[in-house]
């Protein structure tokens, strides 16, 4: 189980480098202002994907209403016990 997530998790880390290799490529040969990430004033520009400050901090408001602000943490004594079922 281990060694298929590795083969994934290192299948999908290449699938990604590749694809902003190719863009970058793709885009230097289109036009010279071929950046992977710009910071602008009013927005960051990663690709070819514009994020506005504004838009990210009208998410952060509402995912940070749906976050409870109390945090509960369960934990067990006898680590023993659970620990052929977690496999720690």
């Amino acid at each position: 189980m281990k060694k298929t997530f590795a083969i994934l998790s290192v299948a999908a880390l290449i699938f990604c480098a590749g694809s902003v290799i190719a863009y970058y490529n793709t885009a230097s040969y289109g036009y010279d202002n071929a950046n992977l990430i710009t910071f602008r004033d009013d927005a960051v520009q990663i690709l070819d994907f514009d994020i506005s400050y504004e838009t990210l901090k009208n998410d952060w408001e509402k995912v940070s209403e749906l976050v409870p602000d109390s945090r509960v943490t369960i934990s067990c004594a006898d680590q023993e016990k659970i620990s052929g079922v977690i496999n720690i």
